[in-house]
């Protein structure tokens, strides 16, 4: 009888769905076999879902462009996850290989609403705002993100360059020093304060900054 016993125990741990092993070849086998990653992914996916596990799939089903599954994947995502960034960022870059511009924006105005404090949500909305010349828009994200964003020079240069856009030269000089004294190394910081200083024939500026970064 203990025989039995045993036997059912071991038989059961063989036989049972492990997603350990879906997980590790869903991972593995992305780079050198993707289809076969992607059915261990949607395995996997299926059993025992994870944020992590949402990610890899969508992004498997997007490079195979099978757009119209990875939306669907990606909207059962937001729905099980809502409070995360993850599902809305998916949601973006799905709609941007797509061509759908309006859908990413929309995707990373309701990440917004959902998630206010998230740094890489307020950077890419930021983005899409520019992109429809919608500066006011950029710039109130951008000046909550800076706050946020205490050690990254990118927000700071993404002020800059609405403000050179409509002219204000004085500010974006401001904002352009502001980036390079998070990161004096931060190479579209002094390129673009390099080349104000040079169109204003500031030479002894230019050559003074690009020497401090040597």
């Amino acid at each position: 009888m203990k025989l039995l016993f045993f036997l059912s125990f071991f038989l059961y741990f063989a036989f049972a769905y492990n997603p350990y092993r879906d997980y590790v070849f869903c991972r593995y086998l992305q780079e050198s076999k993707p289809q076969e990653a992607l059915n261990f992914c949607l395995r996997a996916l299926q059993k025992a879902p994870t944020p992590t596990l949402y990610v890899d799939t969508i992004r498997l089903l997007a490079v195979r462009k099978r757009f119209q599954e990875a939306l669907v994947y990606a909207e059962k995502f937001k729905r099980e996850y809502p409070q995360d960034k993850e599902p809305y960022l998916v949601l973006h870059s799905i709609y941007v290989l797509k061509g759908d511009r309006q859908k990413a924006l929309e995707a990373l105005e309701e990440g917004y609403r959902a998630n206010p404090n998230s740094k890489e949500i307020m950077i890419f909305l930021a983005d899409e705002y520019i992109r429809r010349n919608r500066l006011q828009d950029a710039k109130d994200v951008l000046e909550r993100l800076v706050n946020l964003a205490v050690d990254n020079p990118l927000p700071y240069y993404m002020l800059a360059r609405i403000y050179l856009t409509e002219g204000k030269k004085e500010k974006a000089i401001e904002y352009l020093n502001k980036s390079l004294q998070i990161k004096k190394t931060f190479e579209a910081g002094f390129t673009t304060l390099g080349s104000i200083y040079e169109g204003e024939k500031e030479f002894s500026k230019a050559e003074s900054l690009y020497l401090s970064v040597l």
